[in-house]
């Protein structure tokens, strides 16, 4: 198994940094999506009237194995939420972000987007 990552990872990364914190799962994708409609270049699929990705899933899962992120869980506050599945970055996802090299306008919309949130 390759352990290097491609342009599309370094983005989820880059996203996850910037966001600050553990982030849930369905909030990932949500944020992703929004991400990828304007504009960010992401290689991922999403299905119509979705923002939950197959894709997405598919290449978290192989972060979380290369060791660049961790999957966390917490109780969930209703019961028909058990538990919720939280994502958070790990050290040598740190050594990503500081040389990261995905284009400037993918990082400059980023940092925009969650800007904008943060108002």
């Amino acid at each position: 198994m390759s352990m290097k990552i491609d342009a599309t990872d370094k983005r989820i990364i880059y996203v996850m940094y910037i966001y600050g914190k553990s982030i849930p799962y369905r909030k990932l994708h949500k944020v992703i999506k929004e991400l990828k409609d304007k504009g960010v270049k992401f290689n991922i699929a999403y299905p119509d009237n979705s923002f939950i990705s197959s894709e997405l899933d598919k290449r978290i899962k192989n972060l979380i194995e290369k060791g660049y992120i961790k999957e966390l869980y917490i109780a969930g506050s209703t019961y028909t939420r058990l538990y919720v599945t939280l994502f958070k970055l790990t050290e040598k996802s740190e050594k990503v972000i500081k040389k990261i090299d995905i284009d400037k306008r993918d990082i400059k919309k980023i940092e925009e987007f969650f800007k904008d949130k943060k108002k």
